[in-house]
């Protein structure tokens, strides 16, 4: 996480320092990139230490913070490659377009991530996988799980 974190700073210190990079609108793109990778950095290195630590956290705060920054991520790509593609087919309409209309597609682009992560913060299943199986994140009604976990009730019960 530490090369990825310091990585990400070089561009965004890079992007502040230059102000050629400034003037081109869709820089934006991958000063978003790069915020949402430090962010998520961040988040494993805290998690790391925290399960390093056998520290009982809430796990649906993680898979939150998880999918949040990795939909940004995802979306933030797409936005690029949506623009790029306008650029290519409508050469002197992508010349016309304006920084606010780059950062309102940013804009969106963090919003539907959010949209979509929220659910998580109410995700009880690793809570309840957790009670079931010491060693696994994944939820107990994944059918893939189910024999392993039958598996392991049954050697409980001989015991």
């Amino acid at each position: 996480a530490l090369p990825a974190f310091l990585a990400n700073i070089v561009v965004l210190v890079t992007f502040l320092c230059t102000e050629t990079l400034r003037k081109k609108s869709f820089n934006m793109w991958v000063v978003s990139l790069a915020v949402s990778d430090i962010l998520f950095a961040i988040n494993m290195t805290v998690t790391s230490s925290l399960i390093i630590y056998d520290y009982k956290f809430d796990y649906s705060s993680i898979l939150f913070w998880g999918c949040f920054i990795g939909f940004v991520s995802y979306f933030t790509f797409i936005g690029m490659n949506l623009d790029r593609t306008f650029s290519i087919k409508k050469p002197l309409q992508s010349y016309g377009q304006t920084d606010r209309s780059f950062c309102k597609k940013i804009f969106a682009s963090w919003l539907i991530a959010l949209l979509l992560a929220l659910p998580y913060l109410w995700d009880t299943s690793l809570v309840l996988c957790e009670r079931h199986c010491s060693g696994c994140w994944m939820p107990v009604d994944n059918e893939l799980r189910k024999p392993t976990i039958a598996v392991k009730e049954d050697s409980r019960r001989d015991k």
